[in-house]
């Protein structure tokens, strides 16, 4: 599966998704150009839980700079995507360590980002883009609910109740099904278990009609 598609220039748009790579697209193309296995500690950071947000930091007309959150990781990963030359390189920057775990990240102001985390005091806060050694976290909002802390989820993935990443979808309970009935994953099941039984009665049919004799 696939999350967050950012896009650069009109012309190369950069994914991460389940198989945990961050990969670059020409879309006029219609073809991967580049990508990055993000669990790799030789050509990345290392983190191995899945990726769930990508952004576009900083760009010009000779490459870009995305940042990277995972699910269950307080770290935020950043790379540069070269598009000099013929070969479009993905290259490492640095990674910092958020107080909590980020559910979501957006580009910012000045060449931050604004992250939602997890956990209190500071569920909103800006990080700087830049190298260690720079300011590296402002709040930007402290939220409670009647002097409590807000209760925020464990992820944004859909889990099992062993904390496993649901692969597949059983049930729909939110957002458009609801609404959509189509949409909903058990009636797509049941239309697709309906069609094979069909096509599986349309071949036998087909096959009993061949073996009959003819008439002269």
């Amino acid at each position: 599966f696939m999350f967050l598609v950012a896009i650069h220039d009109n012309q190369y748009c950069i994914s991460c998704g389940g198989d945990g790579y961050l990969k670059v697209w020409d879309f006029q193309a219609c073809k991967e150009v580049a990508s990055l296995l993000l669990e790799s500690s030789d050509d990345a950071f290392g983190t191995k839980s899945i990726p769930t947000k990508v952004v576009i930091v900083n760009q010009d007309e000779t490459s870009f700079s995305v940042a990277v959150i995972f699910d269950d990781s307080k770290y935020l990963d950043f790379f540069k995507i070269e598009l000099s030359g013929e070969i479009i390189k993905v290259k490492r920057l640095h990674q910092r360590e958020i107080p909590s775990q980020p559910l979501a990240i957006a580009p910012w102001k000045n060449g931050r980002v604004a992250l939602l985390l997890r956990n209190p005091p500071d569920y909103l806060v800006s990080c700087d883009c830049k190298e260690e050694g720079s300011d590296q976290q402002t709040s930007l909002a402290a939220f409670t609910t009647g002097g409590k802390n807000i209760e925020m989820p464990d992820s944004i993935l859909e889990k099992d109740k062993r904390g496993i990443v649901a692969m597949v979808k059983n049930n729909e309970t939110r957002g458009p099904a609801q609404q959509m009935p189509w949409n909903d994953a058990r009636r797509k099941d049941t239309a697709r278990t309906r069609n094979k039984r069909a096509n599986k009665k349309r071949k036998e049919n087909k096959r009993q009609q061949s073996d009959s004799p003819k008439d002269d």
